[in-house]
């Protein structure tokens, strides 16, 4: 027997998690509770990784030593570039100075350990806004995003301390949900929010050089759009941001700054070639099971999810922007002659958004009973727990023995130097260093991509290049005494690490040394 149902007959509601947002208020309590607790589960599984080993208060990714370092150094009148080297833009310089400032009356290590959990609360922000970003469609699409990205390993790692990816992704992600609000509107979209979203992808330039690639993505997806219009202003805001970011450290030391961040890093790439196969692994999130020899079948298996999501999510119109970001960052990432692990969190919020998008979509096609949006609940709950458990339970720092050495250095009348400047923040004596006139090193490592032979083809690592082994010698033997924190003194070549070694040793305290130079 059928029922007659006519226009005026009142339709069954879709199911909530299914339903699309307007029928849960920007200000409902819904919707708070989930992103606070998504932003509680992104900002819980990066701080796990750090208080074991006492990581708040240790030895990280050593770049995250150099950016802080370099920032207490801006603050204490070190200009970046003129006065000492650094082989990234000063976005992230400008972005701790308020820490190293704050670290001249806590102490180095509070105001490095504030950062690192500041940066830690991008990492909760960032998952929130991928949650914003698939809001309009689908709530449970957006629950699928913003969880996913708040334990999806690239972001974790990318998030747990001072490193350029986090916000530079919050820019990126912020730049996305200003365009997504001004598309589809049946009157040309105000200047504002396009000046606005412009201003945020400039910033992610003055993080790292390569935000560019993601600028021109925007701007072609824009012009492809026929919102010539929008890509105008929008190219406008980047110009913006990217100038005052720059030009004043440009102006101090205009060469400097060219060498330093462009022409010496494309001497990286000969020390850091990794597979593309490798980087495709560690991009989908799956390094731990196997980043260095993934296996043909896991590989083929991801890519073709992957690639199956991002098809199913481009009929999600609020998702198309960060399809076109992820595929083309990530085919510029298995392009780029070099590669570090922390690369792949360049990926890491458009994959989830395609992820999220694709889930949304594809809960929203199947049958909407109650029984069908619990098993789906429980089956993505339960991913994410098996995923997330072992990043919770491993940590991406280790200790240093501040206690230990915190009573050698503090009577030393002089300079000390140290082959990681996180030694040097950790022991609060970077600070006193500067005041004290001492000269500034904070990535003695990467002073080797800008003492490269000039022959063509010569690019030598660290411990077969003997000008940095000179400048190294130079810089170490230079004080009044010396941390040795990189264990094994791995980059020094056996020369330099015998007359290192006949330096009078002060105190050893685990793997770290303190010596006094033989000048």
């Amino acid at each position: 027997m059928s029922t007659y149902v006519d226009e005026h007959t009142p339709r069954p509601a879709p199911r909530r998690l299914l339903a699309p947002p307007s029928r849960l208020a920007g200000g409902s309590w819904e919707s708070v509770a989930l992103m606070l607790a998504i932003a509680a589960a992104a900002f819980g599984i990066r701080l796990a990784t750090m208080v074991r080993n006492h990581g708040l208060f240790g030895l990280g990714n050593y770049d995250d030593g150099v950016y802080y370092g370099a920032a207490v150094g801006l603050v204490n009148g070190r200009m970046p570039y003129r006065d000492f080297l650094l082989l990234h833009p000063p976005g992230i310089v400008l972005a701790l100075a308020p820490f190293a400032a704050l670290g001249e009356l806590v102490g180095d290590a509070r105001g490095f350990a504030l950062a690192r959990l500041a940066w830690m609360l991008l990492g909760a922000v960032n998952a929130v806004l991928v949650y914003r970003i698939l809001r309009p469609a689908t709530i449970a699409g957006a629950v699928i995003g913003g969880f996913g990205y708040a334990v999806f390993t690239p972001a974790v790692y990318g998030e747990h301390t001072t490193l350029l990816e986090a916000p530079a992704t919050t820019a990126l992600l912020g730049a996305v949900l200003l365009l997504n609000g001004t598309a589809g509107r049946r009157r040309p979209a105000e200047a504002g929010p396009l000046i606005a979203a412009g201003l945020l992808l400039g910033l992610t330039v003055g993080f790292k050089v390569w935000g560019v690639v993601g600028v021109l993505l925007v701007l072609g997806w824009l012009l492809s759009t026929r919102r010539l219009k929008a890509a105008g202003w929008v190219a406008f805001g980047t110009a913006v941001a990217g100038a005052a970011v720059y030009l004043p450290f440009f102006a101090q030391a205009p060469g400097a700054m060219w060498r330093y961040t462009v022409m010496d890093q494309l001497h990286r790439s000969r020390f850091r070639s990794v597979s593309l196969a490798s980087r495709a692994i560690q991009m989908m999130g799956l390094g731990r099971f196997g980043a260095r020899h993934p296996s043909s079948v896991l590989l083929t298996g991801a890519l073709i999810v992957c690639l199956a999501a991002a098809a199913v999510a481009w009929r999600n119109e609020h998702a198309r922007l960060m399809i076109v970001l992820c595929l083309g960052l990530s085919g510029f990432l298995l392009l780029t002659p070099t590669w570090f692990g922390h690369y792949a969190a360049l990926t890491a919020a458009p994959l989830m958004v395609v992820i999220g998008a694709a889930g949304g979509e594809l809960l929203r096609s199947l049958e909407r009973s109650r029984g069908t949006t619990a098993v789906a609940v429980l089956l993505f709950a339960s991913l994410m727990i098996f995923y997330a458990l072992p990043t919770v339970n491993r940590s991406w720092a280790r200790g240093f023995p501040a206690s230990a050495l915190t009573a050698s250095v503090a009577a030393v009348p002089g300079c000390i130097t140290a082959d990681d400047v996180t030694g040097l923040i950790e022991l609060n004596v970077l600070s006193r260093n500067l005041r004290r006139g001492c000269p500034l090193s904070v990535d003695l490592g990467g002073a080797n991509y800008d003492v490269q032979p000039t022959t063509a083809g010569a690019d030598r690592p660290r411990r077969s290049n003997p000008a940095w082994q000179r400048v190294a010698l130079r810089y170490l033997g230079s004080g009044t005494e010396v941390l040795l924190v990189r264990a094994g003194l791995h980059s020094l070549s056996r020369r330099t690490v015998a007359i290192v070694g006949g330096w009078r040793l002060l105190e050893r305290a685990r793997h770290v040394l303190l010596r006094a130079p033989q000048h």
